[in-house]
Parts: C-alpha cells; structure tokens; sequence
C-alpha cells in the first residue's frame, strides 16, 4: 500500500536559542518513486566515559503526491504561556469556524502522544466562533498540571489539538480509544481521515 507524507513544523525560541522543533507527518499521499541509499556508518558516543556505538543511517527519497485538505474549517488556539515553571497550571483556549468535534492530546518529551480528551463514550464538541476553554468549569474531572520528571532540569513537549465539522461526523472518541500511543499507532489512525481536519500544534517549555 502506497503512502505520502505531509510536514509541517512549530519551534519554540528561548533567550533567542532554538529550545525545540516539532515535527508532525502523517501519510496521505501516494508515493509515485522511491530510491533508497544506503549512506557511511558513522558513532555516536555520549561522553568519554561511554563506548561509541555504530549507528547505521539510510536515505530515502520520493516523489509523493500529496492530496490537499478537504475541509475550509479554520482553528485557532492558544495557551496561557508557552513557558512554565513545574507544577504550574495550563489552560487551552480554543475557537473554530464552524460546529466542530475536537480531540486533544499533548505530544511529550518521550516522543509519545498522550490524549486529554474526548472520552471513550462522549465527543467534545464545540459551537461556531464561540471561545471555549480548557478544563471546562464544572465539567473536566482534571487540572492541567503541568509536571517536569524528577530526572530532569527542564523539558519541551506540544499541546496538539484536532477539529473536524461536527457535520463530516468524524468519530475522534472512536479513533483514539487508547490513552497513550506511539507515533507511528498515532499517524497510521490519523492518517484515514486528516483531509477532514484542522489542527494546531504549539510547543511549550517546562523549568524548575
């Protein structure tokens, strides 16, 4: 089965420093050619006190025929900071172009995609150009807590939230039944029906 690949890319500058690059692919798109190169095998070693070990690298190209979105929906949404101090709260406010359902999920230090909502048994779903924020007063059973592991100084993850018209009937709380999913479970579940979506992915830095 033939694949393509769209790309899209956010950053997260600090001090004037590149801190983070996010990249999302997912296929949706036919590949017409492919060649593959096999490059040198080159080391990586993490310090003096560590082995080398090998790491053996492969280049692909192809040509890809990308089909384009089949959906005008425009989605906006922002966060209260895009740099926290640990356990400080996060809040999402979000508005789209039309009745929409929409899925959130964050995309953590671990390159695992995580969902927040919609439930397994409801959908989320919010009202044309009426701003909504997230937790939902006496609706969210939960705080968006942000939290940095106790091995680490400081980290960057991604809020990444999804919408389709609430008339295309794209059954998110269906799709993702999962809590947690690694990037390729995401991507191939994303990938069947992305053309119906609108998305925005926006980095976020965590400190002690």
């Amino acid at each position: 089965q033939a694949n393509g690949t769209r790309i899209s890319s956010n950053t997260l500058v600090k001090d004037g420093a590149l801190a983070a690059e996010f990249i999302k692919s997912y296929s949706n798109g036919i590949i017409l050619n492919e060649r593959i190169e096999c490059l040198a095998i080159t080391q990586y070693q993490k310090d003096k006190n560590t082995p080398p070990i090998p790491e053996y690298n492969v280049k692909i190209k192809a040509d890809v025929l990308i089909k384009e979105k089949e959906t005008n929906l425009v989605l906006k949404t922002s966060i209260n900071k895009n740099i926290f101090k640990n356990n400080e709260k996060m809040k999402i406010q979000t508005l789209a172009s039309e009745n929409s359902d929409i899925a959130i999920f964050f995309l953590g230090y671990d390159d695992k995609i995580y969902k927040l909502l919609p439930d397994l048994n409801q959908k989320v779903t919010i009202n044309k150009n009426k701003k909504i924020e997230f937790p939902r007063k006496n609706k969210d059973e939960f705080e968006l807590e942000v939290v940095l592991p106790d091995n680490l100084k400081k980290i960057t993850e991604a809020l990444w939230l999804i919408a389709a018209k609430s008339k295309d009937n794209v059954p998110f709380n269906i799709y993702f039944d999962k809590d947690v999913y690694s990037l390729n479970e995401f991507f191939s579940i994303y990938s069947k029906f992305s053309q119906k979506c609108a998305e925005v992915i926006i980095p976020y830095h965590v400190h002690k």
